[in-house]
């Protein structure tokens, strides 16, 4: 998949590789004999899909474990994902349920979401700020 991924990039470019705005640094997810990157996963269906938020809300429902240990930048890798300053809140609100079911959402997070959405800060705030387990 990555290298089908890759050789898109290449011939959308003319001939010059898309290099993405954030890396993701995920966890492996092994399923059978195949390594797949549940983040990767994430990161392509994102790109094809026109509903961000639905897409991130069935990530999360189809790999918790992971959603519960995303790291700030991650965080803001995904909403930076998210194209539609509308659709960011909602977004960051989804993702926020996944990492409050494991009381792992912090400062950083939030800061992350800001970098990653400086036109809804008010709105980032309000949605992520009630779940932050920082002392």
């Amino acid at each position: 998949l990555a290298m089908i991924l890759s050789s898109l990039s290449r011939n959308m470019a003319g001939g010059k590789a898309l290099a993405p705005a954030h890396t993701y640094q995920p966890d492996s997810v092994h399923r059978g004999n195949e390594t797949l990157t549940s983040l990767n996963h994430l990161a392509h269906r994102m790109n094809t899909s026109d509903d961000k938020c639905n897409t991130i809300s069935r990530w999360i429902d189809d790999n918790p474990d992971d959603a519960a240990k995303l790291t700030p930048e991650q965080i803001g890798t995904i909403l930076s994902n998210v194209n539609s300053t509308y659709e960011q809140p909602p977004a960051a609100s989804i993702l926020t349920s996944g990492l409050a079911r494991a009381n792992n959402l912090t400062c950083d997070h939030i800061l992350e979401a800001f970098r990653a959405c400086p036109n809804q800060k008010a709105d980032i705030a309000e949605v992520m700020a009630p779940d932050v387990v920082d002392p």
